[in-house]
């Protein structure tokens, strides 16, 4: 284990020379580059790791033997990779995707793939289900569900599963499709255990189960104007777990609950959360099982373990930790559950992962994510909360530089806007705390994780309502403490983040001397003409994003007008920088296109920035680069020191 360590060490070497550079010098590069290591995961056996590596910027998928220390690589910087997994103990599984033109749509699509890298023909791959034809690489298609016990990889191929030899990519029929079907989960042999489906045309959504040769229909939900509940998976007593929607099952916060397949009746709640939502659950890779359940509580992701045993693991790692310490992660183990990769978190340095053994205990850390941060201290990136004009108490993150204050401030909010920000490391954050700037990032109403009534606070609330004066609020409190310049506040973000910013500076012009957009939506009834291109006039995308806007599914072109920062910004004095990818499948470039015309139509020429090959996901390290590097000399030349 130790020689493994040292060799994996040599990997990173060109990095490590740097890795105590002193925190003064660190470059844009050092916050904004791929982690030198990520995705780590172990051969069934326990004798192989596989990760990706970033020894020197190109991107490379790594085999490591534990027992010698041997390993062997390939380059795969051509394409956006996703995930890995183990088809057997001789193929690594590499899904990744590529921004391609569609005579379909307008605009690009993400296209996905799955490769099987062979690690005794040093790393030979070959293209799972090639032999199919292009629809093997469609929208949504591609991605592992399952590995059968005679390692052949399950996928879904539009609406229906295949299964594809690792061998030589050759694809076959697994189970017949149908048009609604949107998801398919496997029993604990990987066969076909239950297929979720959901109508845009009849607005109907439903679970048919398909084990033992039976049809069941079970939780059909009729006038589904929007997807109700989604499927997670097998549960360890046989029975099927949906997450479903507070706002469709009458309760306040998203819960999981029991199918029972042969009866397809609707039975218990199997968990939920007093204050947050469930976020999700993890499978076991060997049986497809679910062995836990997560949700994020006020700062980090936590496990709720219906696996004893690995419930066990955890909690043994965790006593050996300090009181307080963020709760760690088993990624994923070896089938005998002898060896597990463990991340672990911190809120002023980047995450780790570590190799443990359960039969010596010991903790092998697997290489610095980051190597020049290391040596580094960075910022703490703080939970906070701070009173809405209102009285409501909002929940945010805030990092404050060393320095002595009052400090320049960019406000951070996030993307979705049904997501939220959670605690530990960020990029961002972490890289203009380091620069001397206080960074707040507020999870206002309407933001996710936080219940049905939170969520549903933010609709019909963009631009001028809470969504934005709570971002607003959070600006005006750190201005009472004494803790930011009041003439020197910049507003900046991704996706819905950089709406924010732009709907900040259109309706609030007196509160932000500048404001960054990355990937932003502008114009909202263009967005939604878009997204009708994209997924068609029936799509439940429509009603929910209108009802998000403006408190109704109707349309209501007039509201969604009056909120878009591109009909305002004849409000705007502040400076102004807009970015987008040209690869984006999100948002279309066209949104800050449109904004920047709109800017100069007012007399202001904003700064902008196109990036050929970006996606909506900033996948590439060189365009996340180019990227930070503009919002940091735009924020040095507006309310730098």
């Amino acid at each position: 284990m130790r020689r493994f360590a040292i060799l994996i060490g040599f990997v990173f070497f060109a990095l490590a020379n740097i890795g105590q550079a002193d925190a003064r010098q660190l470059s844009v590069d050092a916050f904004a580059r791929d982690p030198a290591i990520s995705s780590p995961v172990i051969s069934p056996s326990g004798t192989h790791i596989a990760f990706i590596a970033n020894p020197d910027g190109t991107p490379r998928i790594v085999v490591g033997e534990i027992s010698s220390g041997e390993l062997i690589s390939a380059d795969i910087s051509e394409i956006r990779p996703e995930a890995v997994r183990w088809a057997g103990d001789r193929y690594v599984l590499l899904s990744a995707s590529v921004s391609r033109g569609s005579r379909r749509v307008h605009g690009n699509l993400d296209i996905h793939r799955t490769v099987s890298m062979d690690i005794e023909n040093n790393l030979e791959s070959r293209q799972l289900l090639a032999n199919l034809g292009s629809r093997s690489a469609r929208v949504g298609g591609g991605r592992v569900i399952g590995i059968t016990p005679d390692d052949r990889v399950i996928m879904m191929r539009e609406t229906a599963l295949v299964s594809a030899d690792p061998s030589n990519g050759h694809g076959r029929n697994y189970a017949v499709g149908i048009d609604t079907a949107v998801g398919w989960y496997l029993d604990e042999d990987s066969n076909p255990f239950a297929r979720l489906e959901y109508s845009n045309l009849h607005d109907q959504q439903r679970i048919v189960f398909t084990g033992n040769g039976d049809r069941v229909e079970a939780v059909e939900i009729r006038n589904a104007t929007q997807p109700h509940f989604w499927g997670l998976g097998q549960l360890p007593d046989g029975r099927f777990a949906i997450l479903e929607y507070a706002q469709f099952s009458n309760a306040s916060r998203n819960v999981v609950r029991a199918v029972n397949p042969e009866t397809g009746e609707r039975e218990d709640v199997i968990y939920s959360h007093p204050q947050f939502d469930v976020a999700g659950a993890s499978l076991d890779p060997y049986d497809n099982q679910i062995v836990a359940i997560h949700y994020t509580g006020e700062n980090f992701t936590h496990p709720v373990w219906l696996d004893e045993d690995l419930g066990a693991v955890h909690a043994s790692l965790m006593s050996r930790l300090p009181e307080g310490t963020p709760p760690l992660q088993l990624l994923n183990w070896d089938e005998a559950r002898r060896l597990f990769v463990v991340a672990f978190a911190f809120e002023d340095a980047p995450s780790a992962y570590f190799l443990y053994n359960t039969e010596d205990g010991s903790l092998t850390n697997l290489g610095a994510r980051f190597p020049e941060l290391e040596g580094t201290t960075l910022p703490r990136r703080r939970l906070i909360s701070y009173a809405a004009v209102d009285g409501t108490n909002i929940p945010a993150y805030l990092t404050l530089p060393d320095t002595q204050g009052p400090h320049p401030l960019v406000v951070l909010p996030h993307g979705g806007p049904a997501a939220r920000d959670q605690g530990g490391y960020d990029s961002l954050a972490h890289f203009l705390g380091h620069r001397g700037y206080a960074v707040l990032q507020p999870n206002f109403r309407g933001s996710a994780g936080y219940g049905h009534a939170w969520e549903t606070a933010g609709f019909g609330q963009w631009g001028t309502g809470v969504m934005q004066t709570d971002v607003n609020d959070g600006v005006t409190a750190l201005i009472n403490a004494g803790l930011v310049d009041p003439n020197r506040v910049c507003i900046g973000g991704f996706s819905y983040g950089g709406y924010s910013a732009l709907a900040g500076a259109a309706y609030t012009p007196d509160l932000y001397r500048c404001a960054f957009g990355v990937a932003g939506l502008y114009d909202i009834p263009e967005m939604l003409e878009w997204t009708q291109d994209r997924f068609g006039e029936f799509s439940w995308l429509l009603d929910y994003w209108a009802l998000a806007v403006t408190g109704d599914e109707g349309s209501r072109r007039r509201e969604m007008d009056r909120v878009s920062p591109r009909h305002a910004a004849e409000h705007i004095t502040a400076r102004i920088l807009l970015i987008h990818g040209r690869d984006d499948t999100v948002v279309p470039v066209e949104q800050s296109r449109m904004m920047r015309a709109a800017l100069r139509r007012n007399g202001q020429e904003p700064a902008y920035l196109e990036l050929p090959s970006a996606d909506h996901w900033l996948s590439r390290a060189e365009n996340r680069i180019r990227i930070y590097q503009e919002i940091d000399a735009f924020l040095a030349e507006n309310i730098g020191n």
